[in-house]
């Protein structure tokens, strides 16, 4: 005697239940482990306390003979990843980047470094993430990014005013890219590189703020995107970033000129960083943040200018990708990014003294 057809249907239905539950658990909790980052089952020994961050007074504390450390400041209000720093006066500007479900956003905020605190500031015009952005004479300079889920370049330019908190544009980018570089030397903003054109570039255009022009440049010496940027002592150093994809992070280490309006190498970093992020302090640049394909980086590296020579810095406690990077008063603030590789979120701001 077969079994009945009711009860067929309803041992079918209870496994197509069970199966959809299954699988919408296992969704729920990649999402919350992956992307997050948060740990579900997480060990006592994974545990990391942070000394945690004291605002300070004019007066910047010293050095102290306990040597280079890594404390917790407030965190970010929000989870982000793919956000551009900006240090402006006492604050630190968090622009742009991507949310905990991949969309672009709008947001500013401002740290407040002073008092340990952060307020929202007026959002960009437009959401975007993956932006370039320098200071230059009080305002803040955003270049470009990716607008949307598909990662489409941008060829804009806005023009912050911090004493009225508001956004205006600038002449657009002589060509669309995200995932570029920008870097003040001078009386000029340099940007440089992106992905553009469906491609990593070696684009090099340079913005004067008094004139809201752009000229061309010598282009970089590989295109690249997602690489981190420094000026110093009127040179301009551009670290890693990758070549077409996350499989293609590279190390190379490049310097402009641009008295010469020419590049040269470098001795490279330690390792491949792509979707990391630079500050300099005491006359050393610290690198931090990154990503491979399958991992990302905690190491920090140390630049020596003046001896051209690399070395190790305190590991950060939290290894990321997509960190926004700034620094004030001898601390570096490494805010947010993701602790897995591509689209992963965190609201972190862990603080490096040298």
């Amino acid at each position: 005697m077969g079994v009945p057809k009711a009860s067929f249907n309803h041992n079918h239905m209870l496994k197509k239940t069970l199966l959809f539950a299954l699988v919408s658990f296992g969704l729920v909790w990649t999402y919350y482990w992956y992307v997050r980052g948060i740990k579900l089952l997480l060990a006592e020994e994974d545990v990391q306390t942070l000394q945690p961050y004291a605002s300070f007074a004019v007066r910047l504390p010293e050095k102290t003979a306990a040597g280079p450390r890594w404390e917790s400041a407030t965190p970010l209000p929000v989870e982000l990843t793919a956000a551009e720093a900006v240090t402006l006066g006492s604050s630190i500007y968090v622009i742009g980047g991507l949310d905990a479900f991949g969309r672009s956003v709008a947001a500013v905020r401002a740290f407040d470094v002073l008092h340990n605190s952060w307020s929202d500031r007026a959002p960009l015009p437009k959401p975007l993430q993956n932006v370039a952005a320098a200071a230059y004479g009080g305002r803040i300079y955003v270049f470009g990014g990716f607008a949307g889920l598909t990662d489409v370049p941008s060829n804009s330019v806005y023009i912050y005013e911090a004493s009225t908190d508001s956004w205006s544009s600038g002449r657009k980018m002589p060509q669309a890219t995200g995932a570029a570089a920008a870097v003040t030397v001078g009386d000029a903003i340099h940007v440089l590189g992106g992905f553009s054109q469906g491609q990593s570039s070696d684009m090099h255009y340079i913005y004067d703020p008094a004139l809201n022009s752009w000229r061309q440049a010598d282009a970089l010496i590989s295109g690249r995107d997602r690489s981190a940027v420094l000026n110093h002592d009127g040179l301009i150093y551009v670290f890693g970033g990758r070549q077409g994809s996350v499989l293609y992070p590279i190390a190379d280490t490049a310097i402009y000129s641009p008295g010469n309006d020419s590049w040269d190498d470098f001795p490279h970093m330690p390792v491949k960083r792509a979707n990391g992020g630079v500050a300099e302090v005491n006359g050393q640049a610290y690198l931090f943040c990154g990503e491979t394909a399958t991992t990302v980086i905690g190491q920090v590296d140390a630049l020596d200018f003046e001896n051209r020579s690399w070395s190790q810095a305190l590991p950060m406690p939290t290894p990321r990708q997509g960190c926004a990077v700034a620094s004030y008063g001898g601390r570096i603030f490494v805010i947010g990014g993701g602790r897995k590789p591509v689209l992963s979120v965190s609201s972190l701001n862990e603080v490096f003294v040298p």
